[in-house]
């Protein structure tokens, strides 16, 4: 939690992130600003998702950046990569650390990987929506 003591508000770290594409930091700021800064139903949030980390559970839900190096027999995954490639082509930034990640996610399956129709698209293997603009270099 150091790292966020370089800031003295919120609106630092909103300026921060239009610089820099920081996860550690954007993540937890959009859960907060999900459940309008209302401490109590963020740790309700947060105590939902610690759930999920149990290494012994059924489900475990992870992120790319946590996955590496982690294998389970079935993977679903979610389409926020895309966010991130348009967030990343929007402040001027090269994609390939996204694509990156997304190659470790789309490894982590060993009998089973289940994409969202998003990630078909990103992909090439589904044509996209004609109401969604889906754009990448």
């Amino acid at each position: 939690m150091d790292m966020y003591r370089e800031f003295a508000s919120i609106a630092d770290i909103e300026l921060f992130l239009e610089e820099e594409n920081n996860d550690s930091i954007a993540r937890p700021l959009a859960l907060c600003k999900r459940f309008n800064f209302n401490l109590v139903n963020i740790r309700a949030a947060v105590d939902v998702i610690s759930r999920y980390i149990d290494p012994s559970a059924n489900i475990v839900l992870t992120t790319a950046h946590k996955s590496k190096g982690q294998e389970w027999d079935r993977v679903t995954l979610a389409s926020d990569f895309i966010d991130a490639i348009e967030r990343e082509k929007a402040n001027g930034l090269g994609t390939k650390h996204e694509w990156n990640l997304l190659y470790v996610a789309l490894t982590r399956a060993k009998l089973e990987l289940s994409l969202l129709d998003d990630i078909k698209v990103l992909l090439g293997v589904l044509p996209k929506a004609d109401n969604r603009e889906v754009e990448f270099a």
